[in-house]
């Protein structure tokens, strides 16, 4: 997305690509086309609006109060909130909790404060998403792009909107269930590290895991003062940096002055005007000195000076040396904060599990952010030079292949020593990751219980639905119930693989046996304005349907003969081998 490769593109196309937005399980919730643009946040604001209308609008229709919390992922879901906040949108976003984030391929390659501030790993209730669903998804549509390239409008659409249906009935909805098995033995591998992680924090001291909590703020708190400049004397250096720009117009006008006097229009030729030229210039200098000696005596009034500083004053020496060693510890707390996130993120890049993808982006970000180092730098050398006694000048080589921040001398020079700091020690914040690892697991584990419950009673609903419609209309509209037939077998056709798929889950290493209750169907939305007597029988079904899950029952059909049958149905359909 590219400026020069988009302006290109447009000169071509209407339609220079798609902008979507998916679900966590990657079916494809909306699609639409970039029109004589790039990616623009207008196509996000949109999905937003649509997503967050029709959700308040089922929430009202099914009495529910209270809303629950939303996270949205985008590539800048840190920018992207920026804006969220200041639209329109924003009374909607707030109403329904909604926030955006950064997933975690991108979200690395952000700056740290950014990452503290919207990154999954410190977010609650995010569990082990990485919320880069489009980046695999887009891989799998690649290629579509050659039969497309040269479509008209019309079949450019149709191919897409085919592709996306096959890709949701076929692909998304066939892994829905090994996409949940598959987090939800990640997320017991994880908890399987808990002892480990308790007792190396016990191993430093840490007996509360609120002190971690608290070292994401310290962190915060510590980055953001890197930002700001400090507010100690900020008044008397004001007023000594206005009094240098005062005597320097003063020494301009006084020159100025010199050559208005000095000018002699006899001196130049006749088609040379340079009289308006002269005058102006001292007009300006006069005008200058004027607003500078405004600023000057407001300051002096309101530090209650009695009289004027002048160069040899002890207090004009004091602010000057103030100063000077004000520039220099920002410039320090400047290089400071860019090297020490550097660092951290680097740390990210040789971390066991970053996989080559990641420490592919990561080192081009990086590669991008070093300019704002290379700058710091310069500021950094240029303030050093005026000390007394000067520091000696940093080059760019020595600063970026540090690989540790006690390994930077200069950093003793700031106002906050960093070395002391015990989330800076490397291995405190691998602990720390891996501690708040721990957390989104527990929650992962607490989602995907209410998405194999919810994907249990959709399964059972929708086949004896559609077993009822294909018999209503079967003696009135035969070819009609023969289609409902075929949509049937075609919805049903992987719930057999998603069964086998979630009773392994039971038989997991480190399986809690209090979590069955989730791994049986319960009743819908639509079906819970049935009567009693109805209720009744969904729940002996439901019963029924427990025991074919937990594989309890010991009748022939429902017993290990029929996961055989099952198995075998699933593999004559799919051509695969079910593990």
């Amino acid at each position: 997305m590219k400026k020069s490769h988009t302006e290109a593109d447009r000169g071509i196309f209407d339609e220079t690509g798609i902008f979507v937005a998916t679900c966590r399980h990657m079916f494809v919730l909306w699609a639409l086309d970039m029109i004589k643009s790039g990616e623009q946040r207008k196509y996000a604001l949109a999905f937003l609006h649509r997503f967050l209308s029709a959700i308040k609008e089922e929430r009202a229709n099914l009495g529910l109060r209270s809303p629950g919390k939303k996270a949205f992922g985008y590539d800048i879901g840190c920018q992207l909130q920026t804006t969220l906040d200041t639209s329109p949108l924003q009374p909607l976003a707030e109403e329904e909790n909604a926030r955006m984030v950064t997933g975690s391929l991108h979200g690395h390659a952000h700056n740290r404060l950014c990452q503290l501030k919207f990154l999954l790993s410190y977010i609650n209730g995010c569990g082990l998403e990485d919320l880069e669903v489009l980046e695999r998804l887009f891989s799998l549509s690649n290629a579509l792009a050659m039969a497309i390239r040269h479509a008209s409008k019309f079949h450019r659409r149709q191919m897409i909107s085919s592709w996306f249906y096959h890709h949701d009935n076929f692909e998304a909805y066939a892994n829905l269930s090994k996409f949940i098995y598959n987090n939800y033995r990640q997320a017991l591998t994880i908890l399987e590290a808990k002892d480990s992680v308790i007792s190396r924090m016990r191993a430093i001291g840490v007996l509360d895991g609120k002190e971690i909590f608290g070292w994401l703020d310290e962190e915060k708190e510590y980055l953001e003062s890197r930002r700001e400049e400090p507010e100690e004397d900020l008044n008397r250096m004001d007023l000594y940096v206005k009094q240098v720009k005062l005597n320097e117009c003063r020494a301009r006008l006084e020159a100025a002055h010199s050559a208005f006097i000095a000018y002699n229009p006899s001196d130049y030729p006749a088609n040379v005007k340079r009289t308006n030229a002269v005058e102006q210039t001292m007009r300006h200098e006069q005008e200058k000195e004027e607003k500078l000696m405004s600023e000057v005596h407001f300051l002096e009034r309101r530090l209650e000076l009695k009289e004027p500083w002048t160069e040899d004053s002890e207090e004009w020496k004091k602010a000057e040396e103030m100063f000077k060693n004000h520039s220099y510890r920002k410039a320090v707390n400047r290089l400071e904060g860019l090297i020490v996130a550097r660092i951290f993120e680097l740390s990210k890049m040789h971390m066991a599990g970053t996989g080559y993808k990641m420490r592919q982006h990561l080192g081009k970000a990086l590669k991008t952010r070093s300019k704002a180092i290379q700058e710091a730098v310069r500021t950094y050398n240029t303030a050093a030079a005026k000390l007394s006694p000067p520091r000696e000048a940093l080059s760019y080589d020595e600063v970026v292949e540090k690989a540790y921040v006690s390994e930077l001398d200069f950093l003793k020079d700031t106002d906050s020593n960093i070395h002391e700091k015990i989330w800076a020690v490397p291995a405190n914040r691998v602990l720390m990751t891996e501690y708040f690892k721990l957390f989104r697991a527990s929650e992962e584990l607490d989602r995907l219980h209410v998405e194999i419950h919810r994907l249990l009673t959709y399964m059972k609903e929708e086949q004896e639905y559609l077993r009822a419609v294909e018999l209503n209309i079967s003696e009135n509209n035969p070819q009609l119930a023969y289609q409902v037939s075929l949509y049937r077998w075609e919805r049903g056709r992987f719930n057999d693989l998603h069964r086998l798929r979630l009773r392994n889950i039971i038989s997991l290493p480190g399986f809690d046996d209090t979590n069955r209750r989730f791994f049986r169907a319960g009743v819908g939305l639509k079906c819970q304005s049935q009567g009693e007597d109805e209720r009744a029988d969904d729940n002996m079904g439901e019963e029924m349907d427990v025991d074919r899950v937990n594989g309890e029952d010991d009748s022939d059909s429902e017993g290990e003969e029929g996961d055989i049958q099952a198995e075998a149905q699933v593999t004559a359909i799919l051509g695969v081998a079910v593990d």
